[in-house]
């Protein structure tokens, strides 16, 4: 076997678990995880049951390969650091609106929710993913503050506690009232508020403050002389 044959075999495998898993997110956003079976999967992909065990060792597999993803795109907000981060405002703005738009999309809060109703995943899937969603996306927005605090453009005395608060603010509770059913749906208006005003809070505190200037004493040369 060629090292071109079995580079396109895993290729296929690769491509052929990338469509059970987008699949899986249709079904359980449409149907829920209940009532979701693996015979749905298999309808719109093709293949069999024996393949699914093989790739994801079941439904539960499945699931945790569903949500693997969704956090994944999440914490991605995080990398958008690429574009001008000399204006604090307009990078922490842009971060989180992506951040906030991208954790409140509907099929985010249908799977979150599913996750939720199952009683989450077993301590050491939780820890990875945990790993590779909020706590990717709170390191790169510490390593992103503290870079500017050593700029001078920033003064935040604990970049790591600034970027465990934040993302709770850019939110402001719209993600638990998704969850809980409060809100239907949150436009994009409603997110610009929320981010722009958490960041314009979080600024008021975070900017540097310039140095008073020294208070000096009066010359009484400069007043003349007293009279007489």
């Amino acid at each position: 076997m060629t090292e071109a044959t079995t580079r396109g075999g895993a290729d296929r495998a690769a491509a052929r678990r990338a469509r059970m898993v987008a699949a899986m997110r249709r079904s359980i956003t449409e149907r829920g995880y209940a009532a979701t079976s693996l015979d749905h999967v298999i309808a719109e992909v093709g293949g069999s049951r024996r393949n699914i065990y093989a790739a994801f060792e079941g439904k539960a597999g499945l699931m945790r390969a569903v949500v693997e993803e969704v956090v994944a795109e999440i914490a991605a907000a995080g990398d958008l650091a690429a574009g001008d981060a000399r204006d604090p405002r307009d990078w922490l703005v842009r971060v989180g609106t992506a951040f906030t738009a991208r954790i409140l999309d509907p099929e985010v809060v249908a799977i979150l929710r599913e996750l939720v109703a199952a009683g989450g995943v077993g301590p050491e899937d939780a820890a990875a993913l945990w790993a590779a969603g909020p706590d990717r996306f709170r390191a790169a927005l510490a390593r992103w503050l503290g870079e500017r605090c050593e700029e001078g453009l920033l003064a935040v005395p604990d970049v790591d506690a600034a970027a465990l608060i934040l993302p709770e603010m850019m939110r402001g509770g719209l993600l638990t009232e998704r969850l809980v059913g409060r809100r239907e749906a949150v436009d994009a208006g409603t997110v610009a508020f929320h981010v722009e005003r958490a960041v314009d809070l979080f600024l008021a505190g975070a900017l540097p403050r310039p140095e008073p200037e020294p208070e000096t004493e009066p010359d009484p040369d400069a007043a003349g002389a007293p009279p007489p």
